[in-house]
Protein backbone atom coordinates (compact mmCIF):
# COMPACT_ATOMS: atom_id res chain seq x y z
CA UNK A 1 0.00 0.00 0.00
CA UNK A 2 1.31 3.33 -0.95
CA UNK A 3 0.93 5.85 1.91
CA UNK A 4 1.68 9.08 -0.49
CA UNK A 5 3.25 9.40 -3.61
CA UNK A 6 4.65 12.73 -5.25
CA UNK A 7 7.44 12.13 -8.27
CA UNK A 8 8.10 14.74 -10.51
CA UNK A 9 5.32 14.07 -13.54
CA UNK A 10 6.26 14.05 -17.32
CA UNK A 11 4.02 12.68 -19.91
CA UNK A 12 5.30 9.69 -20.19
CA UNK A 13 7.61 8.85 -16.80
CA UNK A 14 10.70 9.57 -18.40
CA UNK A 15 13.32 11.62 -15.52
CA UNK A 16 11.39 10.57 -12.29
CA UNK A 17 9.51 7.63 -11.87
CA UNK A 18 9.21 4.49 -9.87
CA UNK A 19 8.70 0.83 -11.97
CA UNK A 20 7.24 -2.13 -10.36
CA UNK A 21 8.00 -5.63 -11.85
CA UNK A 22 6.18 -8.46 -10.55
CA UNK A 23 6.94 -11.83 -12.62
CA UNK A 24 5.32 -12.25 -15.86
CA UNK A 25 2.86 -9.40 -15.55
CA UNK A 26 3.80 -6.22 -17.80
CA UNK A 27 5.93 -3.41 -15.12
CA UNK A 28 4.28 -0.88 -14.11
CA UNK A 29 5.88 2.64 -14.41
CA UNK A 30 4.80 5.16 -11.65
CA UNK A 31 5.17 8.95 -11.61
CA UNK A 32 3.24 12.26 -10.46
CA UNK A 33 1.35 12.61 -7.15
CA UNK A 34 -1.60 10.64 -7.50
CA UNK A 35 -1.20 7.82 -4.65
CA UNK A 36 -1.80 4.51 -6.40
CA UNK A 37 -3.85 2.11 -5.64
CA UNK A 38 -2.58 -1.48 -3.69
CA UNK A 39 -0.60 -4.07 -5.54
CA UNK A 40 -0.65 -7.29 -4.93
CA UNK A 41 1.84 -10.04 -6.10
CA UNK A 42 1.48 -12.77 -8.26
CA UNK A 43 4.35 -14.11 -7.78
CA UNK A 44 7.15 -14.95 -5.07
CA UNK A 45 8.57 -11.94 -5.67
CA UNK A 46 8.26 -8.19 -6.67
CA UNK A 47 11.18 -6.11 -7.80
CA UNK A 48 11.11 -2.32 -7.49
CA UNK A 49 13.26 0.60 -9.30
CA UNK A 50 13.71 4.18 -8.67
CA UNK A 51 15.29 6.16 -11.35
CA UNK A 52 15.74 10.25 -10.71
CA UNK A 53 17.72 12.58 -12.73
CA UNK A 54 18.62 14.89 -9.95
CA UNK A 55 16.45 17.72 -11.32
CA UNK A 56 13.87 19.31 -9.68
CA UNK A 57 13.17 17.90 -5.95
CA UNK A 58 9.56 16.31 -4.43
CA UNK A 59 8.64 14.54 -1.56
CA UNK A 60 9.02 10.87 -2.97
CA UNK A 61 6.98 8.13 -2.04
CA UNK A 62 6.42 5.83 0.78
CA UNK A 63 5.45 2.44 0.77
CA UNK A 64 4.02 -0.31 3.72
CA UNK A 65 4.25 -4.02 2.76
CA UNK A 66 3.64 -7.19 3.97
CA UNK A 67 4.39 -10.88 2.92
CA UNK A 68 3.38 -14.33 3.17
CA UNK A 69 0.14 -15.21 4.71
CA UNK A 70 -2.21 -13.49 7.56
CA UNK A 71 -3.06 -15.41 9.93
CA UNK A 72 -6.72 -15.20 10.08
CA UNK A 73 -8.51 -15.55 14.12
CA UNK A 74 -9.03 -18.82 14.85
CA UNK A 75 -6.54 -20.64 11.99
CA UNK A 76 -4.19 -23.48 13.16
CA UNK A 77 -0.58 -22.82 12.41
CA UNK A 78 0.68 -25.66 9.59
CA UNK A 79 3.11 -28.28 11.11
Amino acid sequence: NFKFFDVEETSDCVYDYLKIVDGAREPKILCGSQVPSSITSLSKEMNLFFASDNSGSAQGFQINYSNGKVKREGEKKKK
